[in-house]
């Protein structure tokens, strides 16, 4: 343990373009969640539930999550944590690769609850300007960027499926932690002070039911499918992979400048043009369970 916590810390003080000899020093964590259906989307009776939590909300935002259906999933493991910078930096000195807003050359920031696009701002320097802490979840990267990550680790993008159903499990939950909103739990506008976190800030504090983490709130998490609003009304019963194109790709789960309780539920649905690329989204990775 001491000898891994060594090599760790070497690797963090590597000047950009020095490859680590040794390789990958850890795997991500990952989850196990076991075949079976769930109910993915919202119902009758959860928009009753967020209407009574969020009063200013009205049953047009819940369209795209409607209706509600039964979903067979084959058994598949998802990280339980956000990729964090550490993981990315391995990856990155181990292919020598460039991603979007480093080939670019700037990507967007939001600052004081404006985007910006600015200068310079990739992975490393997810700002512009302050270096990203090893431990807090990796930001400025695309979708493509996060599907060629998951590729080299042996691993996927989750399905959107798969990331409800490693979010609400089998219960129908508003909230990765239950039915009742606790602030206290996750990481959103109130409490981030505008920045990411470690990604085991919560530990077992706000787990799904399958034990991943940061599920809800912290950094949006890009997923496989691409984006169709009325995706619910025609997907498939087993194993939904979402439509064969598009121009947008789906994001879940929200992030730490949000305050609403809408983004944060576990069926919320955003979507952005796959090249984007910000300071408050990232992803993590899923596997088909062996």
């Amino acid at each position: 343990m001491l000898i891994r916590l060594i090599l760790a810390f070497m690797i963090a003080l590597l000047p950009q373009g020095a490859a680590p000899v040794w390789g990958a020093l850890e795997k991500a964590p990952m989850v196990l969640v076991p075949a079976g259906p769930f109910r993915m989307g919202t119902s009758v009776t959860d928009i009753a539930q967020m209407l009574r939590i969020c009063p200013r909300c009205g049953s047009q935002d819940f369209k795209d999550e409607t209706p509600a259906r039964r979903v067979y999933l084959d058994a598949f493991k998802i990280d339980k944590y956000p990729v964090t910078v550490h993981l990315f930096k391995v990856y990155i000195y181990e292919t020598k690769r460039r991603t979007r807003a480093e080939k670019d050359g700037w990507g967007w920031v939001l600052d004081k609850g404006k985007w910006r696009k600015t200068d310079d701002a990739n992975w490393r320097h997810p700002n512009g300007q302050s270096t990203a802490s090893s431990g807090h979840p990796v930001t400025q990267v695309a979708w493509e960027d996060a599907d060629e990550y998951c590729r080299w680790a042996g691993k996927r993008l989750p399905s959107e499926a798969e990331w409800e159903k490693a979010a609400r499990g089998t219960d129908g939950r508003l909230f990765p932690w239950g039915n009742t909103w606790v602030g206290s739990r996750l990481i959103h506008k109130g409490n981030s002070r505008g920045s990411t976190h470690p990604v085991r800030r919560f530990y077992l504090t706000h787990d799904s039911p399958y034990l991943a983490s940061d599920l809800s709130g912290h950094v949006w998490e890009w997923v496989a499918d691409w984006y169709l609003s009325k995706a619910y009304r025609q997907g498939a019963a087993r194993n939904p992979r979402g439509p064969y194109s598009g121009t947008e790709r789906v994001k879940r789960g929200g992030a730490y400048n949000i305050a609403s309780h809408l983004a944060f539920r576990t069926t919320f649905r955003d979507f952005h043009n796959p090249a984007i690329r910000n300071n408050i989204s990232g992803f993590r990775c899923a596997a088909d369970a062996r």
